[in-house]
């Protein structure tokens, strides 16, 4: 007879397995977590798998410190048509409206969406980039969703990295990070406050469930490019 323990294992074995699946049904890079950038996580709504909400932490950079959230939309056309995404925390970022939708402009990246050449990896990718200097410099006025922010960039370099630093900073202030009563209902990634008795006990259970995972192979990998957003 199997205990609750296996049972657990068993579910969470299951759990990955179908999101793997699922993942791979839009974008077989997904199913492998290596083809994901690296601080970047994503997961899909359950009543909605179209819908997916996701985190971004910044560690280095003009926003670093930043944890910023974020939804992910793909259209039933899917992949004739792309992604769009719409960050949920408050952004001062060019490429991010200041609108209520907070829209981010994939246009650049982007132009001509190519079913079958671009991929949801490679908007994550692109996404995560986006908060490099290096991507920062070679942004062009015409897809940028915040003009002042584009400006200040160029010309007033110091003011645009306190701004950014005040967006990192107040978007993993606790207020922020775990305020989730402004979400969607359906949200599917939250933040909870943890004592030091959960933190260790949900530590262990990650180890445990690493050494003993059940791994499913997918056969049809393809590398990821990433140079291109670099």
């Amino acid at each position: 007879m199997e205990t609750k323990e296996e049972d657990k294992k068993e579910e969470n074995a299951l759990s990955k397995h179908f999101f793997s699946a699922y993942f791979r049904r839009f974008d077989k890079n997904l199913s492998t977590p290596n083809h994901l950038p690296a601080g970047l996580y994503v997961m899909p709504v359950v009543n909605n798998l179209y819908e997916w909400y996701g985190v971004i932490f910044i560690h280095r950079g003009y926003y670093k410190e930043g944890v910023f959230k974020f939804k992910l939309t793909i259209p039933e056309s899917y992949p004739l048509e792309g992604p769009k995404i719409n960050f949920i925390t408050d952004m001062f970022h060019p490429l991010i409206s200041t609108n209520f939708d907070r829209e981010f402009s994939l246009k650049q990246q982007f132009s001509k969406w190519r079913p079958q050449k671009d991929f949801i990896c490679h908007v994550l990718h692109y996404l995560k980039n986006c908060f490099k200097e290096a991507v920062l410099s070679n942004l062009q006025e015409q897809y940028c969703l915040n003009k002042e922010a584009y400006s200040m960039f160029f010309t007033e370099r110091e003011a645009f990295a306190k701004l950014a630093g005040q967006c990192a900073q107040l978007s993993s202030s606790p207020d922020t990070l775990f305020d989730n009563e402004s979400l969607d209902a359906n949200c599917s990634l939250l933040f909870t406050k943890l004592s030091d008795d959960e933190y260790e006990n949900i530590r262990e259970n990650l180890l445990k469930e690493e050494n003993n995972e059940v791994k499913f192979v997918d056969t049809e990998q393809t590398s990821v490019p990433t140079s291109i957003f670099e």
